[in-house]
C-alpha cells in the first residue's frame, strides 16, 4: 500500500458538492473524482510530497504526482486564465519538487471575491495510481483547514 492516504486540505474554506453549475470539464471528472472547495484563505499548498506534473501560466491549473504515481490535479475557477490571472501568484513551477505544506499559490482574496463566485472554486481531483485500489472517499461538505482537515482518505482504513 501506498502513503499517499490520508490526503489533506491543500487550503482553507468549505468543501462542497460537484454541481452542474461548475465547469463540464470538472463536472464530467476527466481529471479524476474530488470535491470543490470555495477557497477563503491566502494560500494553496501542497498537500503531500510530489513533483509539478504540470502548472499553467497564471497557477489556475496545477497537477501533482505523487511518487506512487498518482495523480491530484487542482483547478482553481473555470481553468481558462491561461496567462495571467490578477489574483494569483505562483510560487513553483513545472517539474518541481515540492514537500508537504510547500505553498503552490498565493491568493489575493480581495481579488477573488470580487470576481465571479465560481473563480474562488478550487475543483480537487484525484486519479489514483492503477496499483491503488480505487477506493477512496473524500469529504463531502462542511469547513476545512489547511492540512488539518482530511479531505481523501482510504476506505479500506475505514473497514
Amino acid at each position: 500500500m501506498s502513503d499517499l492516504f490520508p490526503i489533506s486540505a491543500p487550503a482553507s474554506g468549505r468543501l462542497c458538492c460537484l454541481d452542474d453549475q461548475h465547469p463540464a470539464f470538472v463536472h464530467n471528472r476527466i481529471f479524476g473524482n474530488g470535491p470543490l472547495l470555495d477557497v477563503a484563505g491566502n494560500q494553496i499548498v501542497a498537500p503531500f510530497s510530489a513533483v509539478v506534473d504540470d502548472i499553467s501560466a497564471s497557477g489556475d491549473y496545477i497537477r501533482l504526482r505523487h511518487p506512487s504515481a498518482s495523480v491530484l490535479t487542482l483547478i482553481l475557477g473555470d481553468g481558462r486564465c491561461f496567462q495571467q490571472h490578477p489574483a494569483l501568484v505562483r510560487q513553483v513551477k513545472r517539474h518541481q519538487q515540492v514537500q508537504k505544506g510547500d505553498v503552490l499559490l498565493n491568493l489575493n482574496q480581495s481579488l477573488l471575491r470580487a470576481s465571479d463566485p465560481q473563480q474562488r472554486r478550487l475543483a480537487v481531483l484525484l486519479e489514483p495510481a492503477p496499483t491503488l485500489p480505487d477506493s477512496f472517499h473524500w469529504a463531502e461538505s462542511g469547513a476545512i483547514s489547511l492540512l488539518d482537515s482530511i479531505i481523501f482518505d482510504d476506505k479500506q482504513e475505514n473497514s
